[in-house]
């Protein structure tokens, strides 16, 4: 049996990488095509207009990039599987819960139900501890929100249709960062001229679901952050 290693997870997320690249230079395409007009509201706060929805392209390429997060969790659990010896099945992935141990066992989302149970089946012990403390539920009411849970919904979500972006809004930088959306920006509405004492660029937004009018750039960058700093360390020591 071929030993268990972290290779093909850490490829898999430098391929989710490779995707947010290709999203940036698609996005400026976008834009150089397209245009952006920067307008100011009756209270003098300004306001992105984009021209037209964003490209299918680029809604594909998200979901290229929310696929490889997901399956580098998979392919993880795969890798645990040979580290304990255990030929892994096809129902063997990385599970993803909201519902809590011993509530509603019968819901395919339960830590407690069979699907869980058999996705993670010959893990040991402590395998099965680090993966039941990075579930959603633990964020309570949250648990929509929890970075793992936006990887598993939205990547179901671009498995059957492409997931829904739009180009409004305004992103504030900050020494180079990238910060949310916001609607500042003081002008004069008796003016053409807009006053701005911020760099601002128009972004691409999510435009459904609880990630909704988030900046996709940085949206996707922390959830690589989160698979790569977040659940990675956690599972290292099982590979030594």
């Amino acid at each position: 049996m071929v030993a268990g290693s972290l290779y093909l997870v850490r490829e898999k997320i430098l391929w989710a990488e490779h995707h947010i690249n290709a999203f940036s230079d698609a996005k400026i395409r976008h834009f150089e095509k397209e245009g952006c007009k920067v307008e100011a509201d009756t209270h003098g706060h300004a306001t992105a207009v984009m021209a037209t929805r964003p490209p299918l392209e680029l809604s594909f390429i998200v979901g290229d990039c929310l696929q490889n997060l997901r399956s580098s969790l998979d392919y993880l659990v795969i890798e645990l599987c040979l580290v304990c010896k255990v030929n892994p099945t096809s129902e063997h992935s990385f599970p993803v819960c909201r519902v809590r141990p011993g509530d509603s066992a019968t819901v395919c989302k339960s830590w407690s139900s069979s699907n869980t149970r058999n996705s993670i089946k010959g893990l040991s012990p402590a395998m099965k501890a680090e993966i039941e403390g990075l579930q959603p539920y633990h964020r309570g009411k949250d648990w929509e929100r929890s970075d793992l849970w936006v990887i598993h919904d939205m990547c179901n979500l671009s498995k059957h249709r492409g997931i829904i972006l739009a180009g409004t809004g305004l992103v504030k930088y900050v020494q180079g960062m990238r910060t949310a959306i916001i609607g500042q920006g003081k002008t004069d509405p008796t003016s053409d001229k807009m006053e701005m004492d911020e760099e601002f660029a128009a972004e691409i937004t999510f435009d459904e679901g609880v990630v909704k009018g988030a900046p996709v750039w940085g949206y996707l960058n922390s959830l690589i952050g989160y698979v790569k700093n977040g659940v990675l360390p956690r599972f290292e020591g099982f590979f030594r």
